[in-house]
């Protein structure tokens, strides 16, 4: 984790395709399979940095970001068409993944373990909850 002055422009390209572009990517693909279908479930995993940016991820805040902004769209755009696809954002504080092992949590917001955020995501589906904020307090 850099500040964006110490960032390489290919590692702030690199947090976009992987935050924005790679979802985009895999909704474009699956979207008409959704539709055709007559269901559906699109799920995306934004950050509270897209909402509130911290120290040291300006990448991820920026590509976070984008990604909560086209989501929201879509979701407009869905209902709009009246199509049978059902969505929804997560917004985790931290994750405990290899890319934010540096990153100093403070002490009131836990590092969410990933099994946890993944059975929050399964709890979202499931209750059909359009956003979701980990910790649920920080919302």
């Amino acid at each position: 984790m850099k500040v964006f002055e110490e960032m390489t422009f290919h590692e702030f390209e690199y947090a976009l395709s992987l935050n924005y572009m790679g979802p985009i990517s895999v909704i474009k693909k699956l979207l008409p399979v959704m539709i055709e279908n007559g269901k559906g479930h699109i799920v995306n995993i934004s950050s509270y940095c897209s909402l509130a940016p911290t120290l040291k991820m300006s990448d991820m805040a920026a590509s976070k970001a984008a990604l909560t902004g086209f989501h929201n769209a879509l979701r407009l755009e869905i209902k709009y068409l009246k199509l049978p696809i059902l969505t929804t954002i997560v917004f985790p504080y931290l994750v405990n993944t290899s890319n934010m092992s540096s990153y100093q949590s403070p002490v009131l917001l836990p590092v969410l373990k990933k099994v946890t955020l993944g059975k929050e995501i399964y709890d979202a589906i499931i209750s059909k909850r359009a956003e979701v904020f980990l910790p649920w307090y920080y919302k």
